[in-house]
């Protein structure tokens, strides 16, 4: 039986136009029709929805990225569909921004700035996910009922969402299996009527809308991902990824400092033992193109390149010099020799042509001046091999006073050419000329290339080879803990100490930029601030605790608190076990002592490493000269010392002065203190603040005696410049005795009441309690890991700082002064130097507070900015939820449910 099209809208009641030509019958009544009651359904879905669950989301975690590989193969072999096509932009912006932050990555040398390319990439891919997530669909949810994001597999098992295509959702699949997928509760949760005819219908329809209007939101505000990605990536940097770089360099720096020690202390002294490495090789084929031929200035030069690539200037002198010599005698049975050539004869004779005077100059150019044919056939007569002016020959310097002689024959049988010329003159001139042609000739030495110097120099490259692969292992550890870089141990605590000492100051958002830009004002702040800190013992001995907390870590992550063992007296000791082995080696070797000595500048039959324990290497760091000859430290009774045993100390303390390996191991030195001290002038500051002076005993400290301190004038204006002195005084105020050298009783009174006891007692040379009682408790607590941390280091300092500043005999303006005058002056004991006081200076508590300052505000003013327009877009969007959904037609809903139910 045929069934006949089904009429979708059933109305009776038609148009007027249509009532007098057509009559519609109700559906039942159709012609031909059968009925269906309770025989058709709707098919069931073939898809389903994707319920919100941690299962799901990790199950479909893995599923879109194997859906996505295949999506990328299905496209490289042109068979994927709309779907798939639609899916490789999502891996494109991945793989692109892959692309793009490893490019910035092989261009950035800081390792933190690498890490965060790649974290900005994954901030960024985060950001375009979850915003929408927490800043639209989450609040929809909680306001509407259902989520807007809802996906579901379609039929043929492909991920899509509910909402993507407006013009057809898949309501079908909205079965109730879930709250949030019941359209009866998410109606409820719109207000719409319970009562009203075809809700559901209505439902879906404010459902779609929701989404249309949630979903313009998202594009409208996208712009805020940019933004929410600097957010992330700040927070990451300072939080994750700094500190967990941190604790990778410290462990990495552990492991493999005590690897190159032991690598550097086995290095065996025969050339023989050393394998051949790139840098020999390299030589080795470079000479070996020149076998048997003179090496020209230019190709000389460029072997000097080679061998001297990454060195310090001073060793590259050596061995350039040591590599000449070597060429130098390689010729003529080791004889060292001069080169002649066409090239060379041509400049010779012009340069003696330019040497004769306008008067009477073509008759003494053919008295004087010898032709290229007289220059060679002399050569030939004096040398040991054929001349041939085409290329360099060489010529033994020996031969060179018998050259001379011939020449002065030569000139001397044309006079009689120069008639009315004075012979005294012609003599002189051609003694003048002889004489430059002989120096000329010595300074175009022979570098001739044999089998034997070819030999000795690729011996030569071997050692340096592995000297050089040393070193830049030992570099790369150097940059791990002690370098001028952001990510270091050392910058790390630097930067920690820093940051607590000002956070605990309380300062104002609007005090950091006026701290930055002005040095007066960030004084004036410090002492304002510090003023009010020690007058709350509680907080100050917090802030005590804190700072000795950080010097004592810093201590603690580059040494470690193994006693037996230290990260840097290794790191050391592998710089002297590199250069001590190479230059024994090379010692063994022969013919390079001016490479050796400036390597080492010692004698390498007595080489050995200077610092033997942690105790050594903490009195090395902080300055103070180990007591080796059992006298005073500071000098006092050093007249009282045989004059031998004086001598021995100055070489001691002098050792190695000027070579390669005292600037790469007094880098690293002063890199410490400069950056350690500075902490330790922050504490001594802040203690000195701390002390309650009453005016009794602050008139102790005075050269007038008790009877000055009525003086109130006068005790502040000490106090001012003696604090003024702490927070901002360099090196240089204090060479020129902060501005008072004509008003040395205040300079004297400045530097009393400034390293003054609690008591008001001077401190004493031999005196130990050198802080207040309060900052030694404070810092006491962190003093336990092990010897010379902490509070004992902070006291030598102080020790330090006050013998030499408060000495008025002091001149630093003087260049290596010491103020010894027996001291010899070839030597200078290192604490006494010009720069060891400048490290001692350190930076001061004002420049430091000034960078943190600068710091502190440049990145609260980026995160105020940053952060305001993120909330700001955030609560747009929160408030946007609220209008939207809103029924258009409420007040028909409302009529339907009266009407239905009066009826």
């Amino acid at each position: 039986m045929a069934i006949f099209s089904v009429q979708t809208n059933i109305n009776t009641r038609l148009q007027p136009s249509f009532k007098e030509n057509r009559v519609v019958k109700p559906y039942m009544e159709a012609e031909g029709v059968v009925s269906t009651d309770d025989k058709v359904h709707p098919l069931p879905p073939q898809g389903h929805l994707i319920h919100d669950n941690p299962r799901n989301k990790v199950k479909y975690f893995f599923k879109d990225i194997e859906y996505n590989i295949k999506s990328v193969k299905n496209g490289y072999n042109g068979t994927a569909n709309d779907h798939q096509l639609g899916r490789l932009n999502d891996v494109g912006i991945a793989g692109a921004g892959l692309l793009i932050a490893t490019f910035l990555a092989s261009i950035t040398p800081n390792k933190k700035a690498r890490i965060m390319e790649y974290v900005g990439l994954g901030a960024f891919l985060t950001s375009m996910a979850i915003y929408p997530k927490i800043a639209i669909n989450a609040p929809a949810k909680l306001l509407h009922g259902y989520d807007i994001d809802k996906e579901f597999i379609d039929d043929q098992g492909r991920k899509k969402s509910v909402m993507q295509d407006s013009n057809y959702v898949p309501y079908d699949m909205y079965l109730g299996e879930t709250p949030e997928e019941d359209l009866t509760l998410i109606g409820d949760k719109m207000g719409i009527p319970r009562d009203i005819v075809n809700r559901n219908d209505v439902i879906r329809e404010q459902m779609r809308k929701i989404a249309t209007q949630n979903n313009t939101l998202w594009m409208l505000t996208a712009g805020v991902t940019p933004a929410m990605t600097a957010l992330i990536c700040c927070g990451l940097e300072n939080f994750v990824v700094a500190p967990a770089l941190e604790k990778v360099n410290i462990a990495k720096f552990d492991m493999s400092v005590a690897k190159v020690l032991k690598t550097t202390s086995q290095m065996p002294i025969d050339v023989n033992s050393i394998k051949e490495n790139a840098l020999s090789r390299r030589v080795n084929k470079f000479l070996t193109t020149f076998s048997g031929q003179e090496l020209s200035k230019e190709e000389f030069e460029r072997l000097i390149n080679i061998l001297s690539e990454d060195l310090f200037a001073n060793t590259t002198e050596g061995i350039r010099n040591d590599v000449r010599k070597i060429l130098n005698t390689s010729a003529n049975n080791g004889v060292e020799s001069f080169v002649v050539s066409d090239e060379s004869l041509t400049k010779i004779i012009s340069d003696a042509e330019n040497s004769i005077s306008k008067a009477n100059k073509e008759k003494l150019q053919k008295v004087l001046i010898p032709s290229k044919e007289e220059l060679n056939a002399i050569f030939k007569q004096h040398s040991s091999s054929t001349i041939d002016l085409s290329k360099d020959t060489a010529i033994a310097i020996d031969k060179l006073p018998e050259i001379k002689e011939a020449l002065k024959k030569l000139i001397d049988s044309k006079f009689n050419l120069a008639n009315g010329i004075p012979k005294e003159f012609l003599e002189s001139k051609r003694n003048q000329i002889i004489e430059n042609i002989s120096n000329q000739l010595q300074t175009n030495k022979s570098m001739f290339v044999t089998t034997e110097s070819i030999k000795q120099i690729s011996d030569f490259a071997k050692i340096l080879g592995e000297f050089k692969s040393n070193k830049k292992i030992v570099n790369k550890y150097k940059e791990l803990s002690i370098e001028q870089a952001e990510e270091t141990i050392l910058a790390r605590s630097y930067q920690k100490f820093e940051r607590v000492l000002l956070n605990s100051l309380n300062i104002k958002f609007s005090d950091l930029k006026k701290m930055r830009d002005s040095e007066e004002y960030a004084k004036k702040l410090l002492d304002q601030k510090f003023a009010e800190l020690v007058k709350d013992e509680s907080k100050f001995s917090k802030v005590m605790e804190k700072l000795g907390k950080e010097i004592t870590q810093l201590e603690v992550n580059l040494n470690g608190t193994n006693q037996s063992r230290s990260r840097m007296l290794d790191l050391i000791n592998s710089i002297e076990n590199n250069y001590n082995k190479t230059a024994q080696r090379l010692s063994k070797l022969g013919n390079f002592e001016t490479t050796i000595d400036k390597l080492v500048k010692q004698d390498v039959g007595t080489l050995g490493n200077k610092l033997n324990s942690r105790e050594e290497l903490f009195d090395y760091l902080d300055g103070v000269l180990p007591n080796k000859h059992k006298f005073s430290v500071d000098g006092s009774n050093f007249n009282s010392l045989p004059e031998e045993l004086r001598i021995e100390y100055i070489k001691d303390c002098s050792e190695g002065l000027g070579s390669s390996k005292n600037i790469e191991i007094s880098r690293i030195v002063d890199r410490y203190q400069g950056a350690k001290n500075s902490l330790n002038r922050a504490i001594h500051t802040l203690d000195v603040y701390k002390r309650a002076l009453t005016p009794e005993n602050f008139a102790k400290t005075l050269s007038g005696g008790p009877a000055k301190y009525r003086d109130l004038e006068y005790l502040n204006a000490v106090i001012n410049k003696g604090k003024d002195a702490l927070l901002s005084a360099s090196a240089s105020d204090h060479t020129l005795k902060l501005g008072l050298v004509n008003n040395p009783e205040l300079y004297k009174d400045v530097m009393n009441w400034t390293w003054a006891s609690e008591s008001g007692e001077y401190y004493s040379t031999k005196q130990k309690g050198l802080l207040t009682e309060s900052t030694q408790k404070a810092m006491s607590k962190n003093n336990t890991l092990d010897k010379g941390f902490g509070l004992a280091r902070v006291q030598t300092y102080i020790t330090r700082f006050r013998n030499i500043v408060t000495n008025n005999t002091i001149d630093f303006t003087k260049k290596d002064h010491v103020f010894n005058p027996y001291i010899h002056k070839d030597y200078t004991i290192a604490s006494r130097t010009r720069n060891a006081f400048f490290n001692l200076m350190g930076q001061s508590p004002t420049d430091m507070m000034r960078n943190a300052a600068g710091k502190k505000f440049a990145s609260q003013k980026w995160t105020r900015i940053i952060a305001g327009i993120t909330g700001s877009i955030f609560g747009i969007a929160l408030i946007s939820q609220f209008g939207f959904g809103k029924l258009s037609n409420p007040q028909n809903l409302k009529k339907q449910v009266n009407y239905d139910t009066s009826n």
